[in-house]
């Protein structure tokens, strides 16, 4: 939408905007489009009187309830954020600036400032509920930290029968492609069978381990075999270690 107002200086005709009917998407996008330029003037917004006045003027604006929840959404990210896209030719400048170290040490960082936002739109729907998979007797122990437990929605579920299914992990979009990460904690001794069998169910190509191994944190464990050529079994999957590469950088 910011990308379509860039234009506005070229043109003073009006906007067209079209979906296959020109009623959902369409009433979706032009209340978004009005209503955020209302918050930027007004204290209060009308999300149902916009929708029902566009509706006056078209039937069905705003087709479908999950539109009607979108366009809520949007507006507190508009609100809460405003427009924090960045171009590429003015990334790098940007990026210097949020790194930028404020001179008292009792204010936020810019870092701090903007994980602090991030942090505010969480999904609070399901944040504390005691019906998640994660916070259920059986299932606490397969957690490295009871903080960070997957909601129903997102999270993934292993298969192996009368022993329970629930693992730590949750599926994550990439910039083009619906579900092209696989995240999950590193397992703990009793769940290395679990996360091998979430690699083999999920046909993952490659682990990405972004922790050190700590030899002095007891559960901090090797989940692959310890020698070259050797087999380990884990559960139902039997890992093989087939070579080693060690590549060093000297700075």
């Amino acid at each position: 939408m910011n990308k379509i107002h860039s234009f506005d200086k070229f043109s003073d005709g009006p906007l067209i905007v079209h979906c296959s009917a020109g009623i959902g998407r369409t009433g979706t996008f032009i209340a978004l489009d009005i209503l955020q330029q209302v918050a930027l003037k007004e204290p209060t917004l009308d999300v149902y009187g916009c929708v029902q006045r566009l509706r006056q003027e078209r039937m069905l604006m705003v087709q479908t309830e999950l539109q009607y929840i979108f366009l809520h959404d949007a507006l507190v990210d508009f609100i809460k954020c405003g427009n924090r896209s960045i171009d590429c030719f003015d990334f790098q400048r940007k990026f210097d600036l949020i790194c930028e170290s404020k001179p008292n040490k009792e204010v936020m960082s810019h870092v701090e400032e903007e994980l602090k936002i991030l942090n505010s739109l969480k999904n609070l729907d399901n944040d504390d509920d005691p019906e998640r998979e994660g916070l259920r007797p059986e299932n606490i122990n397969k957690n490295r930290n009871t903080d960070i437990i997957p909601d129903n929605l997102h999270g993934l579920y292993i298969c192996r029968g009368k022993e329970g299914n629930y693992i730590n992990a949750v599926t994550v979009d990439s910039f083009k492609a619906h579900n092209s990460y696989v995240v999950t904690q590193m397992p703990l001794l009793h769940t290395i069978s679990d996360f091998w069998q979430l690699v083999v169910e999920q046909e993952c190509q490659t682990i990405v381990m972004l922790n050190d191994m700590d030899t002095e944190d007891e559960r901090c464990v090797k989940y692959w075999p310890e020698e070259l050529n050797t087999k380990e079994q884990y559960g139902r999957v039997q890992v093989e270690l087939v070579s080693v590469k060690l590549k060093i950088s000297l700075f």
